[in-house]
């Protein structure tokens, strides 16, 4: 994702096509709005992707009939909370990822736009919203 999207503003600067579209203040508003929108579908479309393969299993694991069971029965997730169902579990943990996978494409694009350089916007991106998580997994 951060390599699909750091260009997406970058290239507009670089180029200079923002002074054409920011001729008029409608069509900056509205080119940035479609911009936005742009970002989040292919964040979740992407995030979406890649969950596809635990859904899956998730559904061959417990069937239909096993998501009405308590979430905490699973014991990977002993931290669920009770009363929650595997499948509101699995609903709720999954909208949870598809959010913040916008929220990071969003960012991305606003790091593109501030520094106008694709290099720079997957540095920061990297530093950002890989590093993070890499060291908390090796940790």
């Amino acid at each position: 994702m951060i390599l699909a999207l750091s260009s997406y503003e970058a290239v507009e600067i670089m180029t200079f096509m923002h002074q054409l579209i920011s001729v008029s203040k409608k069509g900056r508003k509205a080119v940035r709005n479609r911009k936005i929108l742009i970002c989040v579908c292919f964040a979740m479309i992407s995030a979406a992707i890649s969950f596809l393969p635990r859904t899956i299993r998730v559904f061959q694991t417990y069937g239909a009939s096993g998501l009405s069971a308590p979430a905490k029965s699973i014991m990977e997730i002993p931290w669920a909370p009770n009363g929650l169902s595997i499948a509101n579990f699995f609903i709720l943990y999954q909208v949870m990822r598809l959010m913040i996978a916008a929220l990071a494409g969003v960012f991305i694009l606003v790091a593109s736009h501030k520094t106008g350089n694709t290099i720079t916007t997957i540095l920061i991106s990297t530093a950002v919203l890989i590093l993070p998580l890499a060291t908390m997994l090796l940790a």
